[in-house]
């Protein structure tokens, strides 16, 4: 089993992951099924079905008809819905056939998962998705748990993913992902709330610090900023957001910038007078 090639593959949730991962392995020659609660919604089902046939993807009116013959299910539906899926998919699946949850839970509700599928014939691997699925489509970083993680990753490599084994133990991967993510988006949350307090106190351009002593590209700002930037960015990247008087800027509000403002550059506004410290330029009015 181990050495034969996956051909089937059967995706559960056809959103933003389970599309991109939908076309780019349809695209590489394997039969990819699909199933999605909002092929039966009336509203929604024209425009699934529009998505399913422009990415070559065969869309199943069912769960059960969705994963037959696949050797290989993904998950890739929401949190919770998660553990509902993993439980009917474990009286579906037989031998031979592995079930690969994508879905950022916790290692508990991983294990859980795990518990539904010590009775079937079928194999579960957790898969702790370390990225965002948009950028690196199939190539997006996977760790991989469980007795059969193993047994799975050389397949897994073999039709384009990019994965790494993180335990034999269901939950490690999960924890792996959980604990990274608290301390990344604790820094952007602190590097956001230190701007704002820099501004409360007349310091507006103190944000420049966080790109000064950060890469040039600040990918930490989510999109819901109402200012986010629509220019493009780097070729195969995504558009500039930079850290500015009021938190994320675009390219023309950054021109006044410190960086502008060291050339001789002078922003609209009062005369400024720009106080150079250790790390960065505070620009503040003339008292």
């Amino acid at each position: 089993m181990a050495d034969r090639p996956i051909e089937r593959i059967a995706i559960v949730g056809f959103g933003e992951a389970g599309g991109i991962l939908g076309e780019e392995l349809a695209s590489r020659g394997l039969t990819v099924s699909t199933f999605d609660i909002l092929f039966q919604s009336g509203e929604a089902r024209e425009a699934m079905v529009a998505k399913t046939l422009k990415a070559k993807v065969r869309a199943s009116e069912t769960l059960g008809d969705c994963v037959a013959g696949a050797e290989l299910v993904i998950s890739t539906v929401t949190a919770s819905s998660a553990l509902d899926v993993a439980k009917e998919a474990s009286r579906l699946l037989s031998a031979g056939q592995f079930f690969l949850d994508f879905n950022s839970v916790s290692p508990a509700t991983k294990q859980e998962m795990a518990g539904y599928f010590e009775k079937s014939q079928a194999c579960f691997v957790e898969a702790a998705v370390m990225a965002a699925v948009p950028p690196q489509r199939l190539k997006v970083p996977l760790l991989l748990g469980g007795t059969y993680a193993a047994e799975l990753a050389p397949r897994l490599s073999s039709i384009g993913m990019n994965t790494s084994i993180a335990s034999d133990r269901i939950g490690i991967a999960s924890a792996v992902k959980m604990c990274r993510s608290v301390v990344i988006k604790g820094l952007e949350a602190l590097a956001v709330e230190s701007m704002f307090a820099a501004r409360r106190h007349g310091a507006r351009w103190v944000g420049a610090a966080f790109v000064r002593l950060a890469p040039r590209r600040v990918d930490a700002w989510r999109p819901s900023w109402r200012n986010r930037s629509k220019a493009p960015g780097p070729p195969g990247g995504r558009p500039h957001v930079r850290a500015g008087p009021a938190g994320p800027c675009n390219d023309a509000e950054w021109s006044r910038s410190p960086r502008r403002l060291e050339s001789g550059a002078v922003p609209p506004g009062p005369k400024r007078r720009v106080v150079r410290l250790a790390a960065t330029s505070v620009s503040r009015p003339v008292e």
